[in-house]
């Protein structure tokens, strides 16, 4: 094959769409698009076929020969292309004449691109030659084809392909009307050219059907929600455009994704938009579900944690900041806040508020303080009507003061609800944000606020149950003092008199000795007080924990006693326990130290306070003369901190035998979000290591 040959087959060969662009030009410019295929695939196809065509005869023959007498006897690919385009053109009513026309500019433009391809002067005559010679071939084919069938054959030929084209055009009706989504098609003049079933069965009547069959109505007044958006499509050079849109058909409010694009006619001949309309509205109405069934989880998930909190004795200031920032993450709020009533000064105080959290911020919950608003003049603290309005103007001007703006139309974005108590209203819980809230917020808000109102409960039935426990301990002490200070006094009282008999009669020794036993008593009644006193001062101390406390005791105990104490704490007072457990590990651990300074004659104790996982453990260990413990199993000390223990949940160990000290073993179990470990040692310096 020469070079000619090559070259002229590479220039084509990458040249498709080019020529394709050329071609549909010349068409257009000299009308022959009006009778031709609308598609811009089908030009595609020509010019690949004729392209084919030229380098099949090229690799066939090694060239394209001039015209011979005998070209036509035999099947070549010129002839086989020529005769198939003949009858795809023939089929479409398309006369010789006007074939031969649109040959003509096929012709031109591939002229045209040898021509312009930059060739060397000779290469680019050869090509040139080949190029006509192929043409002079494929015309004079087709010509010979056209005439080739008589008068009745191409009669059935045409009817053939009729009926096809019209099987054909059915076929497209049937799936254009078959679609599942709406299809509305819109004319360059903006009228509805057509829709499709979907379509007429969301936006007309039965009756109407047939309306678009006998006239174009215009689209505004048809589609006036549509009107604008295809005016302003039709004017722009967009390939496509997608938008959102809720509009009211037949079949009740349906959420739409519209689709636009223009008509794809590469002649041009047909112009307009295609509008389709993907129903959105089963999805929506899914993921709105989804969306919902989280909120819900979320919601319930949210008050199990707040009954929990509450349940183990948490802290109000600890549950109601969590209620408030519930309510703002729960209601997708600006901010929300916690208001508490003053029946002194009549006012609502807020205690507590949190902010939606910015780009450029976290959302905290404060602890708000010199805010606070009174009632409106039509309204009390006996209202307790989650319907009325009262509140909620009391949740607007917290908004605003907060400094959240304004909300064109009035309060619609702000909310609140009572806490009430014992049928008063003790405070309000209050959200706002920028959009309405819906309809189930009030639900929201209501289930939390009954939620903050229990844990209120709460903290009055636990400060109830401190009180209690220093009623108890006072109780307890008194009883302690009268069984052994008491009873120590009486016997004082009767020894005095016998000392007196004593001195009466002159009996010297004896009444030294008497005196002897009696000053023991005497210390021993002293220590009594002193234990005493020290254990309720420690009982009703307020400074600090319970940790601080027993250290405080140790030290003093260390100091009143002969028993040498050594102290080691892994933990500090941030250490969770419930209000009714810091009592009775107080109670617990005085216990086991009488213990060990009426029975034990110990020299030396140990006393560990460690966290481990969820649990605190406290140790008490002497080195005393220990005892068996089957055989007081029945004392009451003893049961007495077994009992206590049991009351909070925890467990007690006591080891010892005779002759080697006693061990006891105290576990209380932790509430969540304990403090930090840290390490603390205290001893008196006359012990520093454990035995």
């Amino acid at each position: 094959m020469g070079s000619t040959n090559l070259v002229l087959i590479d220039l084509l060969t990458r040249s498709k769409p080019w020529l394709l662009e050329r071609v549909l030009g010349y068409a257009k410019e000299h009308g022959y698009s009006r009778y031709a295929a609308t598609q811009l695939k089908a030009w595609e196809i020509s010019i690949i076929g004729l392209t084919d065509s030229i380098v099949d005869a090229i690799d066939s023959a090694g060239t394209i020969p001039e015209l011979g007498v005998d070209d036509f006897a035999h099947e070549t690919p010129i002839a086989a292309f020529g005769r198939q385009e003949v009858r795809r053109h023939r089929a479409r009513g398309v006369t010789l004449p006007m074939f031969l026309g649109l040959v003509k500019y096929y012709r031109q433009s591939y002229l045209d691109l040898v021509r312009g391809a930059g060739l060397e002067r000779h290469i680019e005559r050869e090509c040139l030659v080949l190029l006509e010679r192929f043409f002079d071939l494929f015309e004079i084919g087709c010509g010979v084809e056209w005439n080739s069938l008589t008068h009745d054959e191409r009669v059935d030929e045409l009817q053939t392909l009729n009926r096809l084209m019209v099987n054909e055009k059915n076929k497209y009706y049937t799936i254009f009307e078959s679609l599942y989504d709406p299809v509305i098609l819109v004319d360059a003049e903006l009228c509805i050219e057509g829709m499709n079933e979907a379509a007429m069965e969301h936006f007309h009547e039965g009756g109407q059907r047939d309306t678009f069959s006998y006239y174009r109505p215009p689209l505004v007044e048809v589609f006036p929600w549509l009107a604008r958006e295809v005016t302003r499509f039709a004017s722009t050079g967009e390939h496509e455009v997608v938008f959102e849109k809720v509009v009211d058909t037949l079949l009740g409010e349906r959420a739409f994704e519209v689709k636009m694009k223009h008509m794809a006619d590469a002649t041009e001949k047909y112009q307009g938009t295609v509008v389709i309309l993907n129903d959105l509205t089963e999805r929506r109405q899914k993921e709105e579900a989804l969306v919902l069934n989280e909120t819900i989880e979320h919601w319930v998930n949210t008050l199990v944690e707040i009954a929990h909190r509450v349940s183990t004795m948490g802290e109000v200031e600890d549950v109601l900041p969590f209620v408030v920032e519930s309510a703002r993450a729960l209601l997708d709020a600006e901010i929300a806040a916690l208001c508490m009533w003053d029946e002194e000064l009549k006012r609502f105080e807020v205690r507590f508020d949190t902010h939606r959290p910015s780009s450029d911020s976290q959302g905290r919950t404060d602890r708000r303080g010199g805010l606070s608003y009174a009632y409106p003049a039509h309204h009390g603290p006996s209202c307790g009507n989650t319907g009325c309005s009262c509140l909620n103007e009391i949740a607007c001007r917290l908004r605003s003061d907060l400094g959240s703006p304004p909300i064109a139309g009035g309060g619609g974005s702000c909310l609140a609800v009572p806490l009430v108590m014992d049928g008063q209203v003790v405070g309000t819980l209050i959200a706002g944000r920028d959009t309405p809230f819906p309809a189930s917020a009030e639900v929201v808000l209501e289930s939390l606020a009954n939620q903050a109102v229990v844990a209120v409960e709460h903290a009055i039935m636990a400060q109830k149950i401190r009180s209690v426990a220093v009623l108890d301990e006072r109780t307890r002490m008194a009883r302690e003092m009268h069984d052994g200070l008491a009873q120590i006094l009486g016997f004082l009282n009767l020894e005095m008199q016998s000392l007196e008999v004593l001195v009466r009669q002159n009996r010297v020794d004896e009444t030294l000795a008497e005196l002897k036993h009696a000053r023991a008593r005497i210390l021993e009644a002293h220590s009594e007080v002193r234990e005493n006193i020290l254990s309720l001062r420690t009982a009703l101390s307020t400074d600090g924990g319970p940790i601080t406390a027993l250290r405080s005791y140790l030290r003093e105990f260390d100091a009143q006693t002969s028993v040498n104490v050594n102290v080691r704490s892994e933990v500090d007072d941030a250490l969770r326990l419930s209000s009714m457990a810091e009592v009775q590990l107080v109670r617990i651990v005085q216990g086991a130290l009488v213990n060990v300074r009426r029975h034990a004659q110990a020299g030396h104790l140990w006393v560990n306070f460690i966290r481990e996982d969820a649990f605190l453990t406290v140790t008490v260990e002497d080195d005393g003369v220990g005892f068996d413990p089957k055989a007081v199993r029945r004392d009451i000390g003893l049961q007495s901190m077994k009992e206590r223990t049991e009351s909070v949940g925890g467990r007690l160990e006591i080891d010892s035998k005779p002759g080697c000290g006693t061990l006891v073993r105290l576990r209380l179990p932790l509430e969540t979000g304990g403090g930090k470990p840290f390490a603390a040692e205290w001893s008196s310096g006359r012990v520093t290591a454990k035995r």
